[in-house]
């Protein structure tokens, strides 16, 4: 087996059919955190991962897959982590949660700014409400939960969410401010869909590993090697590299 690999290498073919040790990280398209620019995957999230895969000389490699396709793929152990999770109880059964999180959303309600809605936090208010989420997202368990009396209909994507509120369709959607400033500038929504203040939450973005995954034996190396990067300020460093204050 050995010499077959040194005659890939000498052939020159791609390392991914050469190297058993690259490690599959994927997400979603998540915007600043884990997106495809051009033949590239970049983001946060990516450039996280690659500091502290070094760090523990190992190689990651990364994909973008369809949400609850990837935590199918957790669940299994096809992928060794997933960048850009929300902690649940659920998620806890099979992915390893790695402290510190490298990012903080806020979770939040979006309207049309022409509708008459008040919200100051009381789920209640929501109530009779048409409210668009994405299918797969959580929203922090607390709304979850809320969700289960509520008018809830699940849409694609956020993108889908915003512009079908922006339509009328829907009177709320659901979903981070980060992702949402993405669509908004992309369908030119600024002048016709806002956020409602405050936060239905704040949740913290976590780099998982999969509990089946190759990486399950090496979740306080990992976890140390990250708490490393946030105590030197380099996380902080490529916060704001991304805009993420």
């Amino acid at each position: 087996m050995r010499n077959y690999i040194l005659i890939l290498v000498f052939l020159g073919l791609p390392s991914t059919l050469v190297s058993a040790q690259d490690y599959l990280f994927a997400g979603d398209r998540f915007p600043l955190l884990i997106e495809k620019n051009e033949s590239r995957i970049t983001g946060l999230g990516v450039e996280v991962t690659q500091q502290v895969m070094a760090q523990l000389g190992l190689n990651a490699r990364f994909e973008i897959l369809p949400w609850k396709r990837l935590l199918h793929m957790a669940r299994e152990g096809s992928v060794d982590g997933v960048i850009g999770v929300y902690h649940t109880s659920r998620r806890e059964a099979y992915m390893r949660f790695v402290e510190p999180p490298i990012y903080v959303d806020d979770v939040m309600l979006f309207a049309r700014k022409d509708l008459d809605f008040s919200w100051k936090g009381d789920f209640r208010d929501l109530q009779g409400k048409r409210i668009a989420v994405v299918r797969g997202w959580s929203n922090g368990e607390v709304f979850d939960k809320q969700s289960k009396s509520l008018r809830i209909n699940e849409l694609e994507s956020l993108d889908a969410a915003l512009r079908a509120v922006g339509k009328g369709h829907y009177d709320l959607a659901v979903g981070n401010i980060r992702n949402a400033r993405t669509v908004f500038e992309r369908r030119n929504l600024n002048n016709v869909v806002e956020a409602i203040e405050p936060p239905i939450a704040t949740l913290g973005v976590y780099i998982t590993l999969s509990s089946r995954g190759r990486l399950h034996n090496h979740v306080d190396a990992f976890a140390q090697a990250l708490g490393q990067l946030n105590d030197s300020g380099e996380l902080k460093r490529l916060q704001q590299a991304y805009g993420l204050h």
